[in-house]
């Protein structure tokens, strides 16, 4: 089976499916990409053709870990909804103390602030809906 790259080359699928041996990839790049990917490949003591088959190999790996970056930033920018200075301030103002609040059933209950979710609790429910 031969696929058509785009330049029009013939890429044999099948020959490179059954190679035993490493192939050659190659392609071109502004000369700064290479002299930044030769420095880096230097300092892990690797050479330039060894570092690019690593990054390239694990192009995949690293998808993911932007992924998993924005996923942090996204929790990092909710969390921050709940974790914010006028709860602190409500926290250090009531920790350890009891504060009053009426349950779903409209039930007189306390809470004991010992930590932010406490304080966080308490301003919740103080609301009725």
């Amino acid at each position: 089976m031969t696929n058509t790259t785009r330049t029009g080359r013939g890429l044999d699928v099948n020959a490179l499916a059954n190679a035993t041996a490493k192939v050659t990839l190659g392609f071109k790049c502004e000369a700064q990409l290479k002299i930044d990917l030769a420095v880096e490949a230097d300092r892990y003591s690797m050479s330039l053709s060894e570092y690019v088959e690593v990054l390239v190999a694990r192009r995949h790996e690293n998808s993911s870990e932007n992924e998993n970056r924005g996923e942090i930033e996204r929790l990092k920018k909710r969390l921050g909804i709940y974790e914010n200075e006028k709860l602190y301030k409500i926290f250090d103002k009531f920790k350890g103390k009891q504060i009053p609040y009426m349950d779903n059933n409209s039930v007189e209950r306390q809470i004991t602030v010992s930590d932010l979710p406490d304080a966080f609790f308490a301003v919740i429910s103080s609301v009725k809906i």
